[in-house]
């Protein structure tokens, strides 16, 4: 009787715990089992490997709930499942087992699938990302031979600088001082690798505040900045070549997230090519204050006729309304030869004498040819924003997709992103950016391949 009352007492416990509407485990397993079968049909397009893994487990599942007492009834004392033997007890667990180890081995294989997909759909916007710049520069090819002649006045004292630029490290050369020359080679690299990226940051707030109607234009500068970076760090000292190459890698990262429309991602990836590109500066000047101090070596006939030659052509591009800028041109021009004759001639001292000079004259030229250039490009712009509507309608329609799909096609791969992540695991999130998305469950990332496609 003790006995009975006490099991009464055990029951009213149970009944105050659980309530009347709390499900059997058999109904729970049975709502498991249910998911598991959305989650399936889900999954067979386009990962059938996890789906063959999850049909695993609803045979698992099957076996187990068979083993389960459908009600109530079945209950021990405790609220435990009371089966018929210890025989079925055995088998129902050793089923379950069989059922949470291949439900842990789909969801393993999911994460690897929409890991693919990720790297997949990553590959394809770069993809697409280059056939758009190609079809860019050459509508811009066309464009410019209707440029105007404020335009085309720039672009020849643009050429001429280069030239008298390329002169200043051939003097160098011809001074005997080839360290100092290679050191100036590839600071002049970087600071054109800076520049670009200035000119794509500009493009880039245009495309923030709307100026811009697409992202092409921003995304095309990107890349350019990347393949520049990449040109510089071959030319580089190790130190300033690796800094390089994280600029191309971060440069070409802006691009792609630029063109995708994620502006967040863009900005610090841009970012970063800033950083990694001015580390880079930093080292190559301090290359080239290292270098001025060489003491100089024989003086280099060769490089000292290739000046003059190169003050030469560069003469030839200046304009004549540039009359400063012509003289020091061929001062330079004459000095260098005379240089190039005294080393023939073993006159160390005349040699010495034109060499300096001819560098001054060098100096003079790439001053004035910078000033008539800044003028020539305000010119051109001025010029150019009347057209600017045009240009950018032009520019445009050489995209081989519309921003819109780009867009999606990046929200696409950000949940197959988060699928890819561990479970229990977020996706690691950038700098600044404080609330991360929650992950997409597997089951709806299965699908996100397809939607971008």
């Amino acid at each position: 009787d003790k006995g009975s009352d006490d099991k009464g007492s055990d029951d009213k416990g149970s009944d105050d715990q659980g309530g009347e509407n709390e499900p059997t485990l058999a109904e729970r397993q049975e709502a498991v089992k249910n998911v598991t079968d959305k989650v399936n049909e889900g999954v067979q397009e386009q990962a059938p490997e996890a789906g063959d893994l999850l049909s695993e487990a609803q045979q698992a599942m099957e076996n187990v709930q068979a083993k389960l007492p459908q009600s109530d009834e079945g209950k021990s004392q405790s609220g435990e499942p009371e089966f018929a033997s210890d025989q079925d007890r055995g088998e129902a667990e050793q089923a379950a087992r069989q059922a949470s180890e291949k439900l842990a081995e789909a969801a393993a294989e999911l994460r690897k699938q929409q890991g693919e997909s990720a790297k997949e759909l990553a590959e394809l916007a770069s993809e697409q990302l280059e056939q758009v710049a190609s079809a860019r520069e050459a509508v811009e090819s066309e464009l410019s031979e209707s440029a105007p002649a404020s335009a085309t006045q720039a672009e020849q004292l643009q050429q001429a600088a280069e030239k008298v630029d390329r002169a200043q490290t051939e003097q160098l050369k011809a001074e005997g001082r080839e360290q100092a020359a290679e050191a100036k080679q590839a600071a002049d690299a970087v600071e054109q690798v800076a520049q670009m990226q200035a000119e794509a940051d500009a493009a880039a707030e245009e495309l923030d505040s709307g100026q811009a109607r697409s992202p092409l234009q921003a995304s095309a500068s990107q890349q350019a900045v990347a393949k520049a970076a990449e040109a510089a760090a071959e030319q580089a000292s190790p130190e300033a070549a690796a800094e390089l190459r994280a600029a191309a890698q971060a440069a070409q990262e802006a691009a792609k997230e630029t063109f995708a429309g994620n502006e967040t991602q863009a900005e610090l990836a841009r970012e970063a090519a800033r950083d990694a590109i001015n580390k880079a500066a930093e080292i190559a000047a301090e290359a080239m204050a290292n270098a001025a101090q060489e003491q100089p070596g024989q003086p280099n006939q060769e490089a000292q006729n290739k000046v003059a030659e190169l003050a030469a052509e560069a003469a030839e591009l200046t304009p004549a309304d540039l009359p400063a800028a012509g003289e020091a041109l061929a001062n330079a021009k004459n000095n260098a030869q005379d240089a190039a004759d005294a080393i023939t001639n073993q006159d160390a001292k005349t040699t010495a004498e034109a060499q300096g000079k001819a560098s001054e004259a060098l100096a003079a030229a790439a001053e004035n040819l910078a000033s008539a250039q800044q003028a020539a490009e305000a010119a051109a712009s001025e010029a150019l924003a009347e057209d600017a509507e045009q240009l950018a309608t032009l520019a445009d329609q050489t995209a081989a997709v519309d921003p819109a799909a780009a867009v999606a096609l990046d929200r696409a791969q950000q949940a197959a992103q988060q699928a890819a992540q561990p479970a229990g695991q977020t996706p690691t999130q950038p700098s600044g950016q404080q609330n991360p998305q929650p992950s997409t469950p597997p089951a709806n990332a299965a699908a996100q391949p397809s939607q971008a496609q």
